[in-house]
Formats: structure tokens, sequence, C-alpha cells
């Protein structure tokens, strides 16, 4: 199994649980029982493989090991982070969600370039 495939199976189980979860509670309304674990469960059956699939259908040609973990990295930091400052400083609402996951968008969109792995060949710049 090369490294690519790898980072993508990661990212599948993290994405895929997390929709799991989601899933489970949504269908089941009380989340202490061992019918929520089951749930989650027959879920992550489903979520797993097609998060795997999506991964695979987006990914570029020239993709590079560790281009994936640093655009999702990069969302998730830039995201929490404008969401947390937004917050800090009162602005709420659809005005902090629209700015945080856009500047969270922007950043995952420049993010390959800022892969080690690309930049110790001299391609990301």
């Amino acid at each position: 199994m090369d490294a690519l495939r790898i980072e993508r199976v990661c990212w599948s189980l993290l994405l895929g649980g997390f929709l799991a979860v989601l899933a489970a509670g949504l269908l089941v309304p009380d989340p202490t029982g061992a019918l929520w674990v089951g749930g989650v469960l027959l879920a992550a059956v489903v979520a797993v493989p097609l998060s795997y699939w999506f991964f695979t259908w987006a990914e570029l040609d020239d993709a590079r090991v560790g281009d994936r973990t640093v655009e999702l990295v990069t969302l998730i930091a830039v995201t929490v982070s404008l969401r947390m400052l937004l917050n800090a400083v009162g602005v709420g609402g659809f005005v902090n969600s629209f700015v945080s996951i856009g500047g969270g968008y922007a950043a995952f969109s420049r993010a390959q370039q800022w892969n080690p792995v690309r930049r110790s060949r001299g391609e990301a710049l």
C-alpha cells in the first residue's frame, strides 16, 4: 500500500467516523445506550467507504503525499481560528459562519503550496 493510499484511508476513517456519529445522533435519540453504539457502527459501515470514494474521486492527477493532510488541517485550523476570533469581538450569526468558512476555503485552496514534500522538491514555488 503506497503512502497516498494510507493518507486517504486515515482521512476516510476520520471523516466517516464523524459522519457516522452525526447520523447516529440524528437517528437514535438516546446517545447513552447500546442502540446508539450499534447505530454508529452501522452508519460507519456506510460512511467510511463513501468518504474513501469521495477522497479518491476528488484527488488531483498530480497529488503528492501530504497534500490532503495539509489542505484539511489548514481548512480546519483557519475556520476554527476565524470563528473564535469573530466570536471574541462580538460578531456572530450568519456573518461569522460566512467569513470563517470563506477564509477556511481560501486557505484550503492555496494549501498545496505549503506541503513540505512539494517544497523539498521545488514544486510548490
